[in-house]
């Protein structure tokens, strides 16, 4: 489940940086649009509810109109990181 949320947003990452490349001002300058993506992993988190984390994500960046948004600002830095431990 986990491999198919992070080929979902690989996806999502690849059309919005090189369907419209021409649109894109953010790479190596300043951005007004910055957004950093907190995945909790842990054993407190059941699989189902982990794949409705995925799932509300790329479902919400795919969105016509926050891509839209994005894109009137001509991009955005996005980073990703999941946290977990044998004792969460």
């Amino acid at each position: 489940m986990r491999k198919l949320a992070l080929i979902f947003i690989c996806i999502f990452i690849g059309a919005i940086f090189f369907v419209q490349p021409s649109k894109l001002k953010a790479q190596g300058q300043p951005c007004d649009l910055a957004l950093v993506l907190a995945i909790d992993a842990s054993s407190s988190v059941y699989s189902d509810e982990y794949a409705l984390q995925m799932k509300g994500m790329v479902s919400a960046l795919l969105d016509a109109e926050v891509t839209e948004a994005i894109l009137s600002l001509g991009g955005m830095y996005m980073a990703a990181f999941e946290w977990n431990g044998t004792r969460n």
